[in-house]
């Protein structure tokens, strides 16, 4: 019996080891393709409600600045938004002073794609002759107004010492240490919050000052 060539046996083997190339090479070539969620555009976050600060404290003063420098930081970071008087005009009769909006109500009421909570936990001041050191705990919160979802969240905290031999001078000092405080707060919680869609990076912060406020 006249027994097959190892090379007759695989000979039939070649057009399909070359029809598994061919389709293995057009398997890499094709890129995959993502669809995009159809919600994606409409959850673009475009303009930010900064509401009233949740203010734990006794710190009336410490709670509007805060909220000031919040607001001056959203519009760096390339967001349209509300001016605390507009927001506080229009959720006026919606809900009570010192509670907590919910998303769905902000949204409706100041036509805002996202809205933003602040919430003064802590606030210290204690003094020993001439020294003096304050505290403070802010803990931030951006929700989608349309699906109620946490977009951002972070606690931030900070502290200032001061030592000063004279009265005047150590009121000026607590003035000062109240504008550093909510200045170092907001500045590092701000370092991961998401960009916005008219973001520029070089943009010029204006220093200001409580009492340019007034």
């Amino acid at each position: 019996m006249k027994k097959k060539s190892r090379t007759g046996r695989n000979v039939w083997l070649l057009p399909i080891f070359f029809l598994a190339l061919i389709a293995f090479l057009w398997g890499c070539g094709k890129k995959a393709v993502v669809p995009n969620p159809p919600e994606a555009e409409q959850n673009a976050i475009r303009t930010i409600a900064v509401l009233p600060v949740i203010n734990k404290t006794n710190e009336v003063n410490a709670a509007r600045m805060l909220r000031e420098k919040v607001i001056e930081e959203v519009r760096f970071k390339g967001y349209r938004r509300l001016s605390s008087q507009e927001t506080d005009r229009k959720l006026s009769g919606i809900c009570p002073e010192g509670t907590k909006a919910p998303p769905s109500v902000a949204g409706e009421a100041l036509g805002a794609d996202a809205a933003l909570y602040c919430t003064l936990l802590e606030w210290k001041h204690s003094s020993f002759l001439a020294y003096s050191k304050s505290t403070a705990v802010v803990q931030f919160e951006l929700r989608n107004t349309r699906t109620g979802e946490r977009i951002w969240t972070v606690e931030e905290r900070a502290a200032r010492r001061n030592f000063e031999m004279f009265k005047r001078e150590s009121e000026l000092a607590t003035l000062h240490d109240y504008e550093g405080i909510v200045r170092d707060i907001v500045e590092k919680a701000f370092i991961k919050f998401p960009e916005g869609p008219e973001f520029v990076a070089d943009m010029p912060k204006k220093k200001g000052r409580f009492w340019d406020m007034f």
